[in-house]
């Protein structure tokens, strides 16, 4: 079982925060494919003096007779356009053509999981038109209606029922069957995480200041207390409609296995306040296991070697801990 590691936008940091998460990686050599431009990765690597070795491919028959004998160095499989500096353009086309030949892997089974290298949704949107995003890009190539994205550090853990969407449009997208949906992606996960675990604790938030407080200040999280009183899994105890200014208070304090919030930002200010730099973007509800660093492309910061791989590192790391059969610590 391999997992799949796109390259993200060339131009950008991935390159950067993917060729020194490699450096840490070599024990996982054989369990790694990296999807991307030969060219890009020579580039980048030779110019931050990382020393990491390739062995490229750029055909399915090439990579299959290699996953049948030994390879120096880290596999690559070569998207087949010219990494050009400094055109953003032909990055975009690069990034999307990496993802695209991901989803041909998965559906192909050569890898059984998938990291994203960040990339620019304007610019690839500006090569295929609309684009939201790795998690949308993929429930939409493999039909997946019923997803989420969540986060993952060692100490918390965080699922959103709603994702980029403006905040007026929350209320309205907060239904019964959506929230059943995210208590069932949430459950699934923590009893993935956690093998041999009997007992669960959840938390979930509420919309309103002070989850309504009793309906003066909302109604909205009946439909929270609804939803919590249809689940039947008994060895998941759940707590909340929860204020949300205290939720992660009540997280330390209780334990919790995973929160459940239902807007971005309700997450992943808490989330990214404590792990900007390790944290990490996961995935729910697809039939492979995908994750991504918790940051962006950080144009600003190409070629100035400041750019922090822990994120990157952790995202390769978490698929791992799902392919091989020990317990790797996030950094």
């Amino acid at each position: 079982m391999m997992v799949g590691i796109t390259i993200g936008d060339p131009l950008g940091i991935g390159p950067e925060v993917i060729l020194k998460s490699l450096n840490n990686l070599s024990k996982y050599r054989s369990e790694l494919l990296i999807i991307g431009s030969e060219g890009a990765f020579s580039f980048w690597n030779n110019f931050y003096n990382l020393n990491n070795s390739f062995t490229s491919v750029n055909s399915i028959e090439q990579l299959e007779e290699k996953l049948n004998k030994r390879w120096d160095g880290f596999l690559l499989f070569d998207v087949g356009l010219e990494f050009e500096e400094g055109n953003y353009f032909r990055s975009s086309e690069i990034a999307i053509k990496s993802i695209d030949i991901s989803v041909d892997f998965l559906n192909l089974g050569i890898i059984t999981s998938v990291v994203n290298g960040p990339v620019s949704k304007e610019g690839i949107s500006n090569v295929i038109g609309e684009f939201k995003g790795h998690t949308w890009y993929y429930a939409k190539s493999f039909n997946i209606k019923d997803y989420n994205m969540a986060f993952y550090s060692d100490d918390i853990k965080v699922v959103l029922v709603t994702e980029h969407v403006p905040l007026r449009d929350v209320f309205n997208l907060i239904t019964e069957e959506r929230l059943l949906s995210t208590i069932n992606n949430t459950v699934n996960w923590v009893k993935g995480i956690y093998l041999g675990k009997k007992e669960f604790k959840i938390g979930i938030c509420g919309i309103n200041p002070h989850a309504g407080e009793g309906g003066k200040l909302g109604s909205d999280e009946k439909i929270i207390a609804e939803a919590l009183s249809k689940v039947n899994d008994k060895s998941v105890k759940f707590f909340g409609p929860l204020p949300p200014d205290t939720a992660f208070l009540e997280y330390k304090k209780q334990k919790f296995d995973a929160v459940i919030c239902m807007y971005h930002d309700q997450g992943l200010i808490p989330f990214k306040l404590l792990h900007f730099e390790d944290g990490i973007d996961v995935s729910l509800g697809f039939p492979f296991v995908r994750s991504t660093p918790d940051h962006g492309t950080a144009f600003g910061l190409v070629g100035k070697n400041f750019a922090s791989h822990r994120s990157m590192l952790n995202a390769i790391r978490y698929n791992l801990m799902f392919t091989s059969n020990e317990s790797i610590p996030q950094e």
